[in-house]
């Protein structure tokens, strides 16, 4: 005989989430997204400083191997000009930025920035361990490289990077030795520099 008290259960309520725990969850969202944004916000403006770093070194590195590789003098241009920084490896000599040229642009709130601008520079000098940095005009200069890879042989020069809407994400130098060796260093806001690489 078949058997229907399986059918007569008790019907039971719609599940799911009352007014108040979708409020409670949602508040909880908001505070953790409140703490996490500006965190996010401030790793990703650090990153930028860093990568345009990093994308420095490498069309200095590229200009002093393209030096070596040809037997011939190479220079590294950068221009200046209303807030957006060109960067190329001059391999023609022609002193014009041509498509088959290395190069990068700069044009956003990190950019290359003057040594007046930047905290600290003379504690980077002395943590370089050489008695002056000679400062990189940015409205025009070229930085070369002999057939043998070393640079200018009288000057250690500085390029500086930070983010200019947002100073606290710190600071980065590349510096150029008169070997054509390059190494880079990192700053906070208030100018504490620590060798990177």
């Amino acid at each position: 005989m078949i058997s229907f008290a399986h059918f007569r259960r008790r019907p039971h309520p719609a599940s799911g989430f009352s007014m108040v725990e979708l409020a409670g969850t949602m508040g909880v969202i908001l505070v953790l997204a409140a703490i996490a944004v500006p965190t996010f916000i401030n790793a990703y403006r650090v990153y930028q400083v860093s990568d345009a770093a990093t994308q420095l070194a490498g069309i200095l590195q590229a200009t002093r191997f393209e030096a070596i590789r040809r037997n011939t003098p190479a220079n590294c241009i950068i221009q200046q000009a209303a807030g957006v920084t060109n960067i190329w490896t001059d391999s023609n000599k022609n002193s014009t930025e041509d498509p088959t040229e290395r190069q990068i642009i700069f044009n956003g709130p990190v950019n290359l920035v003057d040594a007046g601008n930047v905290p600290g520079t003379a504690a980077l000098t002395a943590a370089v361990g050489v008695s002056t940095l000679a400062n990189v005009s940015l409205s025009n200069a070229s930085l070369g490289f002999d057939q043998r890879g070393a640079g200018d042989p009288n000057s250690v020069y500085a390029l500086y990077i930070t983010n200019t809407n947002s100073p606290d994400a710190g600071y980065r130098a590349v510096i150029v030795f008169p070997s054509g060796s390059l190494q880079t260093w990192q700053a906070d806001a208030q100018g504490n520099w620590h060798f990177l690489k």
